[in-house]
């Protein structure tokens, strides 16, 4: 009778023993899951920067773009008058 209470206490322990490492195992899981959503977190956070960034650049571009339609309109109606003028002369 001795026998099989110290058996099934060694059994008890061992099972004890079990679901320990897996708990730890499991908190051991959940860091790591925390780990990379804290790293999905920070790339999206540094997608959505960059995005503004290029959005940014891209307004700014097509602004630049206009200004330079612009100067050429007037570079052409300066061309024009300075073909006046010059006829003018001659």
């Amino acid at each position: 009778m001795q026998d099989r209470v110290t058996a099934l206490e060694t059994q008890l322990s061992e099972r004890e023993l079990a679901v320990q490492e897996r708990r730890i195992a499991l908190t051991e899981a959940e860091k790591a899951v925390t780990r990379g959503a804290e790293a999905l977190y920070a790339l999206r956070s540094e997608i959505k920067q960059l995005e503004g960034q290029v959005e940014f650049a891209r307004r700014e571009r097509e602004s630049l773009e206009a200004g330079n339609e612009g100067r050429r309109g007037e570079i052409a109606q300066l061309a024009q008058q300075r073909e006046a003028a010059q006829a003018e002369q001659a």
